[in-house]
C-alpha cells in the first residue's frame, strides 16, 4: 500500500496507464479527495489521448465533479485564538530545563524543515520526471516522421507501436491484456528477424505504456512482443507471447 506522499507521485504514472491495479484503485481513492493530483492526470492524459480512441487513457468519469467537490470541501485553517488572561502567579521554569526546551524545539524544527525539503525534493524529482516522460511522448506523436503499427485481437487485447527516427523513440502501449498474478508481469521484446530478442522493459497491468528513449536497442527490430513473465522480468522470453506488432525501425 503506497503511504500519503507517495501517492502523490503516480500522477505520471497513472496518466500512461502504468500502474498496478492496486495503485489504479488506491490512487483513483486518494485523487477523488486531491484537486492537485486531478488537475495534472487531465492535463497529461489530454496528451495520451493523441494516441487516438483506442489507446487513449480515459479519465473518470466524475474526475471534473471530484476536483470542484475538493475545492468547495477543503478545510480551511481555524482562526488562531486570542490570548486569555494572564494569571497573577505563573510557576517558572528553572532557566536550565527552559533552555533545554528552547534547544530542544530548534533541533525538532531544523529536523522538520530537513524532512520536508526531502519530500518536496522528491515530490519535485517525480514531477519533473513525469513531465520528461510526457515531453518524449509529444517528441514522438508530433515528429513528421512518425510511423503508427496497430495490432489488436478480438478478445479486446491491442497493441501500438509509434517509432520516429528523427525522434529517435519510440512508443509502445498495450491495452486489454490478461490478469496476472502477484508475482508475474509483462514484458515487451525487440524481435529481429532472425530471432534475436532484446528485453524493453516491463509492465505491470493490463494496460500501460513504454517509451523506448534510443532507438540502438532496437536496431533491425521486425516486431515487438510482449510476453508474461516473473515479476523482476527476465533475460529472454520464458512466458506466453500475449501479443505481437510489426514495426520497422
Amino acid at each position: 500500500m503506497s503511504t500519503t506522499n507517495e501517492i502523490h507521485t503516480l500522477t505520471g504514472a497513472y496518466a500512461l496507464n502504468a500502474v498496478s491495479d492496486i495503485e489504479r484503485r488506491e490512487f483513483e481513492n486518494h485523487m477523488a479527495h486531491c484537486a492537485a493530483c486531478a488537475q495534472e492526470v487531465l492535463e497529461l492524459q489530454e496528451t495520451t489521448a493523441r494516441l487516438g480512441r483506442t489507446t487513449a487513457a480515459v479519465a473518470p468519469p466524475a474526475l471534473w465533479d471530484n476536483v470542484h467537490r475538493s475545492i468547495r470541501t477543503t478545510r480551511q485553517l481555524p482562526p488562531v485564538p486570542t490570548a486569555g488572561p494572564v494569571p497573577p502567579r505563573r510557576r517558572r521554569w528553572p532557566a536550565r530545563v527552559a533552555a533545554g526546551a528552547v534547544a530542544a524545539s530548534v533541533v525538532a524544527a531544523v529536523a522538520v524543515g530537513f524532512t520536508m525539503a526531502d519530500r518536496e525534493a522528491d515530490l519535485e524529482n517525480q514531477l519533473a520526471q513525469s513531465h520528461s516522460q510526457v515531453d518524449r511522448i509529444n517528441a514522438i506523436l508530433g515528429a513528421p516522421d512518425a510511423a503508427t503499427q496497430r495490432r489488436s485481437e478480438p478478445d479486446g487485447r491491442s497493441a501500438t507501436a509509434v517509432v520516429s527516427r528523427q525522434a529517435n523513440a519510440m512508443l509502445l502501449t498495450a491495452h486489454g491484456l490478461p490478469a496476472l498474478s502477484p508475482n508475474q508481469s509483462f514484458q515487451g521484446w525487440f524481435v529481429t528477424k532472425d530471432g534475436r530478442k532484446t528485453s524493453m522493459g516491463l509492465l505491470h497491468a493490463s494496460q500501460g505504456t513504454m517509451v523506448i528513449p534510443d532507438l540502438a536497442a532496437a536496431k533491425d527490430t521486425s516486431f515487438l512482443a510482449i510476453t508474461v513473465e516473473p515479476r523482476d522480468g527476465s533475460a529472454a522470453p520464458t512466458g506466453n507471447v500475449v501479443i505481437t506488432v510489426p514495426v520497422a525501425v
